[in-house]
């Protein structure tokens, strides 16, 4: 139970600092592009990409799973 509180922390961790820094590279880079949106819809787009994301690692992870570790062989 412990290492599952444990990699939730991890994951949880993350996927938060991923959104912060995409929100944060957004309010940067933008400008230099004449895009000039609210911060509202910037959280918005950071969220989107959060969740396509957490989408492909899981996937991925699925993937690799099934592929390496779920032989019964």
């Amino acid at each position: 139970m412990i290492k599952n509180r444990k990699h939730f922390i991890e994951a949880f961790i993350d996927v938060f600092s991923g959104y912060c820094l995409s929100v944060l590279v957004q309010i940067i880079i933008f400008p230099f592009f004449n895009i000039h949106i609210k911060i509202e819809e910037m959280l918005i787009i950071g969220g989107i990409f959060t969740i396509v994301s957490i989408t492909r690692s899981w996937l991925w992870r699925r993937y690799f799973h099934w592929r390496f570790y779920d032989k019964s062989t």
